[in-house]
């Protein structure tokens, strides 16, 4: 199976939600990402100091930014970027609220230890 093929399967938050038409974010990348972090998570997690949590909620954010810095257009940079409120705006304005909390509540933590 080659990773064309791997790639082509998505899903997304409206209907379909599961499907093969490059519609949604592909589910070997988003896979992918997470296995790879949880892979590297001892080492970056000491050299950033991040608890588990706000290191997990990082990733998405983190790779928003890294695709739109090196122009590669994606399915949720589009949706994220578009002029219209989605679903997709609304659920990373929770994560980015959460992870801002996570960051608040692990710097507060080590600095009272």
């Amino acid at each position: 199976m080659d990773l064309n093929r791997l790639r082509s399967y998505r899903i997304q938050l409206e209907q379909p939600f599961y499907n093969s038409n490059s519609l949604g974010i592909s589910i070997f990348d988003l896979f992918m990402t997470f296995f790879i972090a949880y892979i590297i998570e001892p080492y970056v997690r000491v050299y950033t100091k991040l608890n588990r949590q706000a290191y997990y909620l990082a990733l998405l954010p983190l790779g928003v930014v890294s695709h739109s810095l090196s122009e590669q257009h994606t399915f949720l940079n589009g949706k994220l970027f578009d002029n219209s409120i989605n679903l997709y705006k609304i659920i990373m304005i929770i994560i980015i609220i959460k992870l801002i909390y996570e960051l608040n509540n692990s710097f507060y933590v080590k600095n009272n230890q």
